[in-house]
């Protein structure tokens, strides 16, 4: 192998959610009576015709509230699914909504992404950090930008933000990103340690085994790197990359 096989390598984080992303992010609400007066029967056929009226009139109001809430939803709904046509539209419309909201700002970036826009990419996720310094999948985001524009110093300056405020699964991710930026500049240890990070979180991953091997013997160190080569076959016998 002559280049780093990154298989998983500048990954967006994930919309949290709908209205998240996120990925990474949208969600909801006695008749009273006595005894039948013998000595007025009628003020009794009254008292339950008026009841009967009330109970009549009661349902008749319930029935149009309820007729004008569905009437609302269905405007709104309609509404809508005709400004939420796509991705970019719905994510627009939460950032024009909740334009304090940095998750909004971040999905935004993502949806421009998908559609190749990446400068409008980079201002969302710009402002999303923004309002959020400690956002760690913008951040991240920010990083994958900086190294396809092949701005590697904020690259590694934005994946070592990511990966101080991530506290999920997905900061092995962000090492993975971090260690393949060192290597591409010439940092080899550090990328080392990178990629050693995300093993920690995922031990059993041979992608990370294999491009630890790689990289020890770009320094030379055959033993060390065969070591690692070996156990990224015993996890990945498929790994035709590590057996050569």
């Amino acid at each position: 192998a002559t280049t780093l096989m990154t298989k998983t390598m500048a990954k967006s984080a994930r919309l949290s959610g709908a209205a998240d992303g996120a990925e990474w992010d949208i969600t909801a609400f006695r008749y009273m009576s006595g005894p039948p007066s013998e000595t007025a029967p009628l003020r009794m056929e009254n008292i339950m015709m008026w009841d009967s009226d009330v109970r009549s009139n009661v349902f008749l109001i319930q029935h149009t509230v309820i007729s004008l809430i569905i009437s609302t939803l269905s405007v709104t709904t309609f509404h809508r699914n005709m400004l939420w046509k796509d991705e970019l539209s719905l994510w627009k419309d939460v950032a024009i909504k909740s334009p304090h909201n940095p998750r909004g700002h971040n999905n935004l970036g993502n949806a421009y992404k998908k559609t190749g826009d990446r400068d409008s990419a980079l201002i969302e996720y710009e402002l999303a950090v923004k309002l959020n310094p400690s956002f760690s999948d913008a951040h991240n985001n920010l990083g994958v930008l900086y190294r396809d524009r092949g701005l590697l110093n904020e690259a590694i300056k934005e994946y070592k933000l990511a990966a101080r405020y991530s506290s999920t699964y997905y900061k092995k991710t962000i090492y993975e990103n971090l260690g393949t930026v060192l290597a591409e500049k010439g940092l080899i240890d550090e990328a080392i340690n990178s990629f050693k990070e995300a093993l920690k979180i995922d031990p059993a991953n041979g992608d990370i085994l294999y491009n630890i091997g790689f990289l020890y013997a770009k320094t030379g160190l055959r033993d060390i790197a065969i070591r690692f080569y070996t156990e990224a076959v015993r996890v990945n016998p498929d790994d035709l990359g590590a057996r050569q």
